[in-house]
C-alpha cells in the first residue's frame, strides 16, 4: 500500500481505495467505476463488437454482481 499511495500522491489521477473486506475483481470494479464490466485477461481476443452484442442480449444484461 505504501507505494500505491507514493504514486497517488505523486499523480492525482491515481487513485487507492482499501476495502474493508475481500470483495473480489469484479466487485470492486462495479463500487467504483461504471454499470458494465468487461474484464480482459491478457490471451483473450474479442471481436469488434463483443460489448455491444453483451450489452444489448437480455440473458446476461442485468446480472448483478
Amino acid at each position: 500500500m505504501n507505494i500505491l499511495q507514493e504514486y497517488a500522491t505523486k499523480f492525482p489521477f491515481i487513485k487507492v481505495h482499501r476495502n474493508t473486506r475481500n470483495k473480489g475483481c469484479n466487485q470492486n470494479f462495479h463500487d467504483i467505476l461504471v454499470d458494465y464490466i468487461a474484464i480482459s485477461d491478457q490471451d483473450d481476443i474479442w471481436f469488434p463488437k463483443k460489448i455491444g452484442t453483451e450489452e444489448n442480449c437480455p440473458s446476461i444484461s442485468h446480472i448483478p454482481l
